[in-house]
């Protein structure tokens, strides 16, 4: 008898157990939305409503079709709760191709993980990450020219706000003198296109800006004004003086009687050069300039 009521009493627990064993199996012990059994039959734990410990449930997970059991189902460095957040995909590392991980943009970046050029500019981030440029920041120098416009444009330093190293931003020398932001010195003549522009109000486009035959750095030089073509306004340019040997800071009319200035002049000079030379100071001397007669030979 006694046997006997202790097999009733062990098929009683057993069947007790069974009952709360299928009973639980079909309950939601951890309350995320799933059944313990599926729980079981997918691995996670029904006991805890985010088994990865994600941000999501495990139920969210099912429904957006990323892993329950892993935080971060591509791999990407964000969880799958924050790309939800982010409104980035969870399933895929780079949400807007443009190369980066959804991750490194965030947390690195600080850049849009859904958009590929985050400030507009043109380049892509992935492309701004190469150039050294900030994906963030559509003019990385600072110099009033996006990085587009100087890498693709103008062929500029996107780092540099002076490309050239002229004391001129790269924006001036483009919009405002019309100068070559890769070229310090973009005529040429020896003076650097900060040095015309600001100390010598000179030309920087043109060699010698008052057009008498001598550069503007020559002019400099010799003391001479690079913005006239007659410095000492003796009615010979300051390029036929250089050539005459006379001095284009001092006027030959007012200096060098007729003689002295006649023997100044070479034989070579008299040759090749005189005939010009006269024609000027004829079509710019009074008709009564005792100077007229010395030509009147």
């Amino acid at each position: 008898m006694r046997k006997s009521k202790s097999i009733k009493i062990a098929i009683y627990i057993a069947c007790i157990v069974a009952f709360l064993i299928v009973a639980f199996a079909f309950i939601d012990l951890d309350g995320d939305g799933l059944q313990g059994y599926k729980e079981v039959a997918i691995g996670t734990n029904p006991l805890s409503p985010d088994t990865d410990n994600d941000g999501l449930s495990d139920y969210q997970e099912l429904l957006i079709k990323t892993n329950p059991l892993l935080t971060d189902t591509d791999n990407d460095n964000l969880s799958d709760g924050e790309e939800v957040a982010l409104s980035t995909n969870p399933l895929l590392d780079d949400s807007d191709g443009d190369g980066l991980k959804d991750g490194y943009e965030v947390h690195a970046l600080k850049s849009n993980p859904l958009s590929s050029d985050s400030d507009g500019d043109g380049l892509t981030d992935s492309k701004e990450v190469s150039l050294g440029t900030s994906p963030i920041e559509a003019d990385s120098d600072h110099d009033s020219l996006s990085d587009y416009d100087e890498v693709m444009v103008y062929n500029t330093n996107p780092l540099s706000a002076d490309s050239d190293k002229d004391d001129l931003s790269d924006y001036l020398e483009i919009a405002v003198y019309k100068t070559d932001p890769l070229k310090a010195d973009t005529d040429n003549d020896n003076l650097t296109d900060s040095l015309e522009i600001k100390l010598y109000n000179t030309n920087p486009r043109i060699p010698d800006t008052d057009h008498d035959g001598l550069s503007d750095r020559y002019e400099v030089s010799l003391g001479t004004n690079p913005l006239m073509a007659d410095t000492d306004g003796d009615d010979l340019s300051d390029g036929y003086e250089v050539r005459l040997n006379l001095n284009p800071l001092v006027s030959w009319k007012e200096n060098y009687d007729t003689e002295a200035f006649r023997a100044s002049l070479s034989s070579f000079y008299l040759n090749r050069i005189c005939e010009e030379v006269i024609s000027e100071i004829e079509a710019k001397c009074e008709a009564n300039n005792p100077y007229e007669k010395v030509w009147a030979v």
